[in-house]
């Protein structure tokens, strides 16, 4: 949704996709206004599931590569021992990496890894079968998007300390995206979902639509296939 209009189209299937549920639901004798709510609920329970997946995927692996960090800067003289932000860019992007100059891909990994180990430490409910889907993230995410947000953070969470100002700024970035991206996709299902129920309506069973698919197949020279009438 950031990228301008160029990049919506490969979004397309989020609308096809809530305009075919709707209109099977409407087919089937749903009300419109409660298929748009359904199909909403829908697809932010699958987004929410897809991003806690994600996340808890990032979380090991940050884990995973961060315990090696004093061990490995135990091994090296004062000069050559990196701070915890070079050596995890080192070690998400599995290789070397110039410091001085960063390359943009390691910086963007480190963003990536950050926006999740911010969402786990301030939002409750992204995909946890625990605590239930939270609708609304507006409340945490102002408080990172406010200015002495970095501050209050560090102040508050020690995990924090060896974060600099640029770091955050660059974590809370990529949260915001990602859930304008949530909010994005659902809303995109509802649009479509209103547009399936408001084309489509109710039959009366499935025998008159299979009458109708023999009389397609009919008109087009197929023959139907024995028992399918």
């Amino acid at each position: 949704p950031t990228l301008g209009g160029t990049a919506i189209p490969a979004k397309y299937y989020h609308v096809m996709g809530g305009a075919y549920m709707a209109c099977r639901l409407r087919q089937r004798g749903g009300n419109p206004l409660v298929i748009k709510q359904i199909e909403g609920a829908a697809a932010y329970g699958y987004r929410s599931h897809r991003i806690g997946e994600t996340k808890e995927g990032e979380l090991k692996l940050r884990a995973s590569k961060l315990a090696g960090f004093e061990e490995y800067n135990r091994q090296r003289p004062p000069n050559q021992r990196l701070t915890e932000e070079q050596y995890l860019m080192q070690a998400l992007v599995n290789g070397l990496v110039d410091f001085d100059k960063p390359e943009a891909f390691a910086v963007a990994r480190l963003a990536s890894s950050d926006a999740y180990y911010l969402m786990d430490r301030f939002f409750v409910g992204v995909g946890t079968a625990n605590t239930g889907f939270q609708t609304d993230f507006s409340k945490p995410l102002s408080m990172l998007l406010a200015e002495n947000a970095y501050d209050r953070v560090k102040g508050r969470d020690r995990s924090f300390e060896p974060w600099s100002r640029a770091r955050f700024t660059a974590a809370v970035k990529k949260l915001s995206s990602i859930m304008v991206d949530w909010k994005w996709t659902v809303e995109q299902h509802k649009v479509g979902a209103e547009f399936g129920a408001s084309k489509c309506y109710k039959i009366a069973n499935d025998q008159e639509l299979e009458q109708k698919a023999c009389a397609a197949k009919g008109a087009a020279g197929v023959q139907p296939v024995s028992g399918s009438m």
